[in-house]
């Protein structure tokens, strides 16, 4: 790899209303962010949900956003570092 290559680095924030995607630099630095958004829903009085898919559906939507600010191809291979509101994390995978 030369110099002039630059590794960028994915990263999912998976958070309460929606996840930010970020790109980052072999520093740590952020290069690029977007955000997607998912709702709750409440089935009955004092309960509140959301479904998994929404978070799919969301996730993939940032990171289309990135990718379009970068104009980074979908088969790029890179590793990713995810950060979930949940313990213990969830991971979905395409």
């Amino acid at each position: 790899m030369t110099r002039d290559t630059l590794v960028l680095v994915p990263g999912i924030d998976v958070g309460t209303s929606g996840p930010k995607a970020v790109l980052l630099d072999p520093d740590g630095n952020t290069v690029d962010e977007a955000t997607a958004s998912y709702g709750l829903r409440s089935p009955r009085p004092g309960w509140t949900e959301q479904d998994p898919d929404d978070w799919w559906t969301a996730t993939r939507e940032a990171f289309d956003k990135v990718r379009a600010q970068r104009v980074l191809k979908a088969h790029d291979d890179q590793p990713v570092q995810v950060r979930s509101k949940e313990e213990p994390s969830h991971f979905v995978v395409d």
